[in-house]
């Protein structure tokens, strides 16, 4: 047979109050479509679509009760033909209606499923009554359509997961669409449906039936082409109109004939009388008589005596013309006296002969659907009980609570006399801990069983996590003593499930070590114990160990959290000791580190503070005086004062320290014990435990020495003394570790107090010294300056004087020798005043005098005074300033002075070629904040600077060639004052220079 199709769409006109033909023909599709994987409500009416969405809703439970009735075979097959459609989407529950807007489309249902995919058109139509409502149903099974409606971009947004699907993805079963074509025929009234490409349709039902190779000739009478009827419509060019013919009583040939015998909902054609004229096989099955025995008998020997009246009521009705259709539940009388639920939709179909008219009934089983509403209902009782049991487990750590749940509602759910939680004990016995029990039967909780009790074949079994059950105690060949042992307990039948206990090392299910049993008896009746309730007993075991393991593991977290918050405590105090000392340690950094601060008073605030810290009695603190090889006390704290008869060893007579203290007293090193003595020497603590009664200081108490001790040697000692009682004999109490770690701390501070307190001290007192020299210094320079000054200035003038020749005329060796004496004056009196400037700058007296500088006349100034130097010397002399720079802010006399200084020294040492300054901007990032800078470079071609030398070139007096025969004279005092005044201004003097090849200096000042 070819592979035809059904037509691409087929349009149903349904008239019935409010939505009960659409609510059938929902159902219909959703009870034969196979494994459903969408369904999507698509349309712009959104009432109407409400309204489909929410029958769609009512009947999807009872479709998916009809899925999971089908077997593992049928699944196989049917993903096997869904295309590319993934097995995984087809086998997953019903999904929720999903309500879509989509223009253009008043309501519509969209169906996906592997037997068929669906686009069913929902269309009100107002009919005469008003009161009534048509609706026009067009089902659409073209899969190109299809494709085109999920990839509407609406449908896109809404639901991305099918708008990838394709035509070859929506294929449809054939087979599935002919039971679904069967299925509708009871909703066909007369000139109400209209089928697209009829000759599809034709064709498709045809070729199906000529594929029947089983059926018998007389099966098919009455078929031919003319059963069906098609009429253009106009409005629907591509559509015709399908009505149904009359058949002849004589021979009730059904209506696409093939389609009647493949149907699997049960078909009858029944006389207006009563008789059965034609059975179709799925009644047969469903009834278990031939269809040549029913034709013996009539409808009303098969009914049910209280469904007859009401059906026959129905038929009356339709007869009249009141109804077009009926459908209500009725019971059958099957052949071997069993009573089936069904549900029978009655149609009348009328003849102008009366003879010839018939009702056609469609018949369909109800009782999967009460055993599936039955099994529904007690997996929901189940399912509440492991719920219930879960929701304790997680709401209370009460494992006895949680086990009298347990078998209470396990009783109930398996609707049986006894259920009993049974722990073993370590010798294998076991003792009853929890009972559910009927009333009427003996009770056994708290009762204890010997390890006999279970047999050890029975015990391995259950330790392999295999349940035992016994339908009847007197049947299964039990052992006399296990007989006589339940029957003193009335039980007839019994099932044990082993509660395992989870290992937390994940062994394999045999291994895990057994808690102990679940034991259900029933003791009414025997009884054959289900796989399901199996299984229940076993959830709830499951539910109980896991339970159990929650209680251990919540005991062992409350014995951990005791531990821990044990261990948090500890720390908690051991971190407040931290604390202690490092308060006490950054104190008395402060206190210590005062370099105006005397020794005995830093000593004193140390020992002041390991004794509140410490809570210690008591505490003393010695210098060690290096000539008398002794300790000396200098200060001492004492909580509770220190007795008067303390035994002092040694001290000076003269100076007797008050009564009751140890200030003054002096220990010498000599008694202390040897090992204590190199300990303390080398910077060791020494803990005297037991001292003897030489050592005064300890007055037998035990004293923890702790040197204050530096790279220098021993400075002094911290002592303190942990208990120190009224009697002789004192209280011993021992200093943890790190309580020792604190003194030696402390010790340590001391000893850097003390280093830097006598550093500071030697340091005063040499800036007092360096002071005083300055200061005599800068009188020394002040006082020869103004020495010298007086004689030059005369000596300047009257060689000035003599040169003018006022006193007459000089010859010439005269005039060359004033020149000389003049010209000599003259570089003394700049050699004076450049060591002025040095001297005040040192000293910090020269104060720069700010003011707004032309940079142009400052530069002109400059160049003015060195341009005839430069000449004398043959060089030439270049000048380039900025254009953009004017003016900046700066000491004007001093800029000058930098500048010649600069100039003076590149003329000096360029004995031929080129000077030059150069005079232009910068920016440089001071501190993340760009700053503007200008730069004075003063560059020659002269003999250079060897790098190596260039670091004494800024030192006062320094030259690079200091022998007395050295070429270039100068005191080595202009770069020095320079490089002074510069970083006055806030600037700076940088060297770039590689002997032979010249020099480059920047003076760099803020813009």
């Amino acid at each position: 047979m070819k592979n035809s199709t059904i037509a691409p769409r087929i349009i149903l006109e349904l008239i019935g109050s409010n939505w009960h033909s659409c609510l059938q023909v929902l159902k219909i599709a959703l009870e034969s479509g196979g494994w459903i994987g969408a369904l999507l409500v698509v349309g712009e009416n959104l009432e109407l679509c409400q309204k489909l969405a929410q029958a769609g809703s009512e009947i999807v439970e009872m479709a998916q009760i009809a899925i999971d009735s089908l077997n593992s075979d049928h699944l196989q097959e049917s993903t096997a033909k869904a295309g590319r459609m993934t097995a995984q989407k087809l086998c997953e529950k019903v999904p929720a209606i999903q309500l879509i807007t989509l223009p253009g489309v008043e309501a519509s249902l969209v169906v996906l499923s592997t037997g068929f995919n669906l686009w069913m058109q929902v269309e009100s139509i107002k009919t005469s009554n008003s009161t009534n409502i048509a609706g026009r149903i067009s089902l659409v099974f073209d899969s190109q359509r299809i494709a085109e409606l999920l990839a509407n971009p609406a449908i896109a947004i809404a639901a991305p997961q099918y708008s990838q699907l394709t035509a070859a993805d929506l294929k449809n079963n054939n087979s599935t669409l002919k039971q679904l074509w069967l299925q509708l025929l009871p909703l066909v009234q007369s000139a109400s449906l209209v089928i697209e490409e009829p000759e599809k349709f034709y064709s498709f039902f045809r070729e199906a039936d000529c594929a029947k190779p089983c059926r018998g000739s007389e099966k098919h009478e009455g078929w031919s082409e003319n059963t069906f009827k098609f009429t253009a419509v106009s409005q629907m060019p591509s559509i015709c109109e399908f009505s149904i013919s009359p058949l002849n009583s004589s021979s009730p040939a059904v209506m696409l004939d093939p389609l009647f015998w493949d149907s699997p909902t049960g078909i009858l054609f029944e006389s207006l009388d009563g008789g059965i004229l034609r059975a179709n096989p799925a009644f047969e099955k469903l009834t278990g008589y031939a269809e040549a025995q029913l034709r013996r008998l009539d409808c009303r020997s098969i009914s049910h005596p209280e469904d007859f009246a009401a059906e026959v009521r129905c038929i009356q009705q339709l007869m009249h013309g009141s109804l077009q259709r009926q459908t209500l539940q009725k019971r059958f009388i099957c052949r071997d006296g069993g009573i089936i639920w069904t549900e029978i939709t009655i149609s009348h179909i009328a003849s102008p002969e009366a003879e010839d008219s018939y009702l056609l009934v469609f018949v369909k089983d109800l009782s999967s659907i009460q055993r599936a509403e039955q099994e529904l209902q007690k997996r929901r009782q189940w399912e509440s009980l492991l719920s219930e049991i879960a929701a304790t487990i997680r709401s209370t750590f009460d494992f006895p609570k949680i086990l009298e749940i347990a078998v209470r509602q396990l009783r109930f759910a398996l609707s049986t006399d006894r259920v009993v939680a049974y722990r073993l004990q370590p010798d294998q016995s076991g003792i009853c801990t929890a009972e559910a029990v009927d009333p009427a039967y003996p009770t056994i909780w708290g009762q204890s069983f010997s390890a006999e009790t279970i047999p050890a074949t029975y015990l391995k079994a259950y330790c392999e996590g295999r349940l035992w059950h016994v339908a009847d105690i007197h049947a299964e060949g039990l052992s006399s003593c296990h007989v006589q042992m339940l029957e003193a307990m009335k039980v007839r039948s019994m099932m044990a499930v082993p509660i395992q206990r989870v290992d937390e090392d994940l062994k394999p299910l045999q291994l895990r070590p057994l808690w102990g049993l679940i034991l259900v008896h029933h003791c009414r009746t025997p009884r054959l114990w289900t796989a399901d309730e199996q299984q229940l007993v076993q959830a709830v075991a499951n539910q109980v160990a896991i339970a159990f393991e929650q209680s251990v593991r919540v005991q062992q977290l409350q014995v951990h959290a005791e531990e821990l918050e044990e261990r948090v405590k500890q720390r908690t105090r051991s971190l407040e000791r931290s604390l202690q000392f490092e308060q006490l340690i950054r104190n008395l950094a402060k206190t210590l580190y005062r370099g105006d601060l005397e020794e005995d008073r830093m000593l004193q605030a140390a020992v002041e503070g390991l004794v509140q810290t410490l809570g210690v009695e008591g505490c003393y603190a010695t210098l060690f005086d290096r000539h008398q090889v002794l300790l000396e006390v200098v200060c001492q704290y004492f909580q509770k004062g220190i007795e008067s008869s303390w035994p002092i060893l040694s001290r000076p007579e003269s100076n007797l320290p008050p009564p009751a203290s140890l200030v003054g007293m002096r220990l010498p090193m000599q008694n202390l014990p040897e090992n204590c003595r190199s300990d303390i020497l080398a910077g060791k603590s020494f803990y005297i435990a037991n001292p003897d009664e030489k050592l005064a200081l300890a007055n037998r108490h035990p004293v923890l020495i702790s040197p204050i001790w530096d790279a220098q040697g021993l400075i002094g000692t911290i002592c303190v003394v942990p208990g120190v009682g009224l009697e002789s004999v004192s209280r011993l109490c021992q200093l943890e570790a790190d309580e020792i770690q604190l003194v030696e701390q402390v010790a340590s501070q001391c000893a850097i107090a003390i280093f830097q307190s006598r550093t500071w001290r030697r340091l005063q007192a040499q800036n007092h010294e360096l002071t005083t020299l300055n200061r005599v210094k800068g009188e020394l320079i002040a006082n020869t300056s103004h020495e010298l000054r007086t004689p030059l200035t005369a000596i300047l003038g009257f060689s000035g004087v003599l040169l003018q020749e006022c006193f007459g005329p000089l010859n010439v060796k005269q005039k060359e020798y004033v020149d000389r004496i003049n010209s000599s004056g003259q570089h003394l009196l700049e050699v004076i005043n450049d060591i002025l400037d040095l001297s005040r700058i040192e000293a910090g007296r020269l104060e720069l005098e700010p003011q707004i500088v032309f940079i142009a006349e400052v530069v002109q100034s400059a160049i003015d005074l060195v341009r005839e130097q430069a000449l004398e010397q043959g060089l030439i002399l270049e000048v380039e300033v900025e254009p953009s720079l004017e003016y900046f802010v700066a000491d004007s006399r001093r800029l000058k002075q930098m500048l010649l200084n600069l100039l003076s020294n590149a003329i000096k040492f360029t004995p031929v070629g080129t000077v030059g300054l150069k005079v232009y901007k910068s920016r440089l990032l001071l501190e993340g904040r760009p700053t503007d800078r200008i730069n004075f470079l003063v560059w020659d071609t002269g003999i250079g600077i060897d790098p190596a030398e260039q670091g004494q070139l800024f030192s006062p007096f320094s030259q690079i060639d200091s022998s007395l025969s050295r070429q270039y004279q100068g005191t080595g005092l202009g770069l020095a004052i320079a490089r002074k005044l510069a970083e006055l201004h806030g600037g700076s003097i940088t060297l770039e220079s590689c002997k032979g090849q010249g020099a480059s200096f920047t003076l760099s000042l803020p813009l």
